[in-house]
């Protein structure tokens, strides 16, 4: 895919909303695309968790935590949520 949205669209959700709406129909902005890109660039698993209807997948990319929600949408598994916030010192 190197950095492009095409293809994606069997990888998420028809209700997701937002960004991931916008990457579904091929409709991100090269900004955002660039964005994205770097924000995604070597995201490292922190950990999985089960919640209300899928599996919440937890990254670490540099200062941002990125939360996925992964669901079962007839035989296939999609991207239904995905959160940006900035990671926190414990």
């Amino acid at each position: 895919m190197e950095g492009k949205a095409d293809g994606l669209s069997e990888f998420i959700s028809k209700r997701a909303t937002g960004d991931l709406a916008e990457l579904r129909d091929g409709k991100v902005s090269e900004k955002k695309m660039a964005e994205l890109k770097s924000t995604f660039a070597k995201p490292q698993l922190i950990n999985t968790k089960r919640v209300t209807g899928g599996t919440q997948v937890n990254l670490r990319s540099g200062d941002q935590i990125i939360n996925l929600v992964i669901k079962k949408e007839g035989e296939a598994f999609v991207v239904s949520e995905m959160k940006f916030r900035k990671s926190t010192a414990r």
